[in-house]
């Protein structure tokens, strides 16, 4: 059981692919540096049904991105999804001020209900997962051309851009990551210099 209204970590002990061993007591902890594409979800199994499901991706036991978060009578499941680096050998320090090394992620979700409250398991007919997929990784001697291109951008800190109610407004993201110089700041779109077919996500 989890409490109700609380963040918590998912517990998550069951690799159906994991071609580099990387889950580590519920942690995802690869040994190969680069890019990753986590998606993940969490479903409730609440008694009654939760009321508000969330949950978030926790890159070195501090939170990192949020997914969406469902309010309703009937809140099912949240899903949540990000482009985020991780090293192996990347050295920092926890919040009780010891130096770990290897960066990790993990899934971490919140349910709402008066009664007992529970993430789904696979056997149910809504799960709770996690997925990571190297995209970007280049070892030395390898050609630059070789890299993945990615952009992750937000909107920034500070004053919220002002928007027209029920009308379309093209988002004015700062970039965070740009590995190619493919985010134009002045119109405000992707435009990469490298033909293929690019996965985007929005949220």
């Amino acid at each position: 059981d989890v409490v109700s209204d609380k963040w918590t970590a998912v517990n998550i002990d069951l690799a159906l692919t994991d071609t580099d061993n990387a889950l580590v007591d519920g942690k995802f902890k690869p040994s190969v540096a680069g890019y990753y594409q986590f998606n993940g979800a969490v479903s409730q199994s609440c008694d009654p049904i939760s009321t508000k499901t969330a949950c978030a991706l926790w890159k070195n036991g501090r939170w990192h991105s949020h997914g969406t978060t469902v309010d309703g009578s009937q809140s099912y499941v949240s899903n949540v999804s990000d482009i985020i680096y991780l090293d192996p050998e990347s050295k920092w320090t926890d919040k009780e001020d010891n130096e770990q090394v290897g960066d990790y992620v993990e899934l971490y979700g919140t349910v709402k209900s008066t009664g007992t409250c529970k993430f789904s398991t696979n056997e149910l007919n809504f799960v709770t997962y996690l997925s990571a997929h190297l995209i970007s990784s280049i070892t030395e001697g390898e050609v630059k051309e070789k890299e993945a291109i990615v952009f992750r951008g937000d909107v920034p800190g500070g004053t919220p851009q002002s928007v027209t109610p029920d009308v379309f407004s093209r988002l004015q993201l700062n970039s965070q990551t740009d590995t190619s110089d493919s985010w134009d700041n002045v119109n405000y779109h992707f435009k990469p210099s490298v033909a293929g077919y690019y996965q985007v996500n929005l949220k």
